[in-house]
């Protein structure tokens, strides 16, 4: 006898008036209780279109098509549940968002090579980083208000003066739990302040870049609209389809 179609997937067998719904299973169908009425289908998509309502105007304040990933969340909420805390949605942000948090037992070092000191610290602002260098009078601060990096492995951390974007010389490494300097800064002679970041550099780790027009590393305020690699990054726009769900 021909296998039915579906068997050993879970599908059901259609069954007539008055029969009991039954699911093919390794081993023979098994009583089946009935679904949902349909009729409440159509309320369910509803009440979750109703909950994206505030996010159009953040949408047409962007002046873009993208809404954001936070609104593909009210139909497809497990989706965004499990993406959200994947490396590829965490691999940018601000600092002291999201669930990771750094080790600040280990967050003052030195770099032996180049006789300076480092401390990172907390600030109301973000990070605040101290640098010195006794031997020729170098000191100073810097401000760190984001971060590119998961802390799967690590974590590099962002400057702004004047919206203008630079690398940080430290890092935080997860695996030892410590601060140290940053991969490639250990062939400077000096403590490099100055190693910009452009959206070449962002467009792989952030969504929704707003480089300003005519600089090599100035952004905006945020510098980008979404922290990580966003749902519209991989499945485009995501405005037309909210408004077509509603339509």
């Amino acid at each position: 006898v021909p296998q039915e179609r579906g068997v050993g997937r879970g599908r059901q067998r259609a069954g007539g008036p008055g029969r009991r719904r039954m699911r093919s299973l390794p081993g023979g169908a098994v009583p089946m209780s009935s679904p949902p009425s349909r009729k409440l289908f159509p309320l369910l998509r509803l009440f979750r279109l109703l909950r994206l309502l505030p996010l159009f105007p953040l949408a047409a304040a962007m002046g873009q098509d993208t809404v954001g990933s936070k609104a593909c969340s009210g139909c497809h909420t497990e989706i965004y549940r499990r993406y959200s805390s994947s490396s590829m949605s965490l691999s940018s942000g601000k600092v002291g968002a999201g669930p990771f948090r750094e080790n600040w037992d280990r967050a003052k070092f030195s770099d032996t090579a180049l006789h300076a000191n480092y401390r990172v610290s907390m600030a109301p602002e973000g990070y605040r980083l101290e640098f010195s260098r006794a031997d020729s009078g170098v000191h100073g601060q810097r401000l760190l208000g984001w971060f590119v990096g998961s802390g799967r492995v690590g974590r590099s951390y962002l400057s702004s003066l004047d919206g203008f974007l630079f690398q940080a010389p430290v890092s935080y490494y997860s695996l030892a739990g410590k601060w140290d300097i940053s991969p490639g800064y250990q062939q400077h002679r000096f403590v490099h302040l100055t190693r910009a970041v452009g959206p070449g550099c962002l467009e792989c780790h952030a969504s929704g870049l707003q480089p300003v027009l005519g600089t090599q590393n100035r952004f905006g305020d945020p510098p980008f609209r979404e922290g990580g690699v966003s749902c519209e990054r991989c499945h485009g726009p995501g405005k037309n389809h909210i408004a077509k769900m509603f339509s």
